[in-house]
């Protein structure tokens, strides 16, 4: 297969084996790929499009270094493509780097500010710095932007087992602070 072919079959056989939990397959179909066969010609946006998927399939194989490897070669070749900086947002934050979160969070909201995947990730670092307020209203926002996809419907669940390690607080007799309006 020559100009592009090659390309597009070795990113379904990836596809093929991230769908068989077979990441490692993934990977050394992705890469590849991205090793251009043939001599077909990658744009800047195709490229990163590759790395992040490469990337997704080095979490599966428990490879976070490769895989955040990828995703700043991505973020770098196509600083305009959203997918990279929050995959890097939450892959930093599962790896306990919220500085490096929080920097590629704010470039994910930048260039999707309405997207409930940024909100959920936005309460996710939130609840990680233990800010719980703003983890709250992070995640209610995807909740109520988008109950019926699966950031909608992560973030309801958050806010549920929120809900449920918050303490009772009996009534008291004092006065009810003021409502703002």
């Amino acid at each position: 297969a020559r100009d592009g072919q090659a390309i597009a079959l070795w990113r379904q056989a990836a596809d093929a084996a991230m769908l068989a939990e077979q990441p490692a397959d993934a990977v050394r179909f992705l890469t590849r790929a991205l090793a251009r066969p043939g001599g077909a010609e990658l744009s800047p946006r195709a490229e990163a499009d590759l790395l992040t998927t490469r990337a997704e399939a080095h979490v599966a194989a428990g490879k976070p270094d490769l895989a955040m490897a990828d995703l700043t070669r991505a973020t770098t070749l196509s600083p305009e493509y959203f997918t990279p900086w929050l995959l890097k947002a939450t892959l930093a934050r599962r790896g306990g780097d919220l500085v490096t979160a929080e920097a590629a969070l704010l470039k994910a909201a930048a260039l999707a500010p309405d997207s409930a995947d940024v909100e959920l990730e936005a309460g996710n670092i939130a609840s990680a710095k233990g800010d719980t307020a703003l983890a709250r209203q992070a995640w209610e926002a995807a909740a109520a932007d988008a109950p019926d996809t699966p950031a909608g419907q992560a973030a309801a669940a958050a806010l549920g087992r929120m809900n449920a390690a918050l303490p009772e607080k009996p009534l008291t007799d004092g006065a009810l602070p003021a409502t703002p309006r």
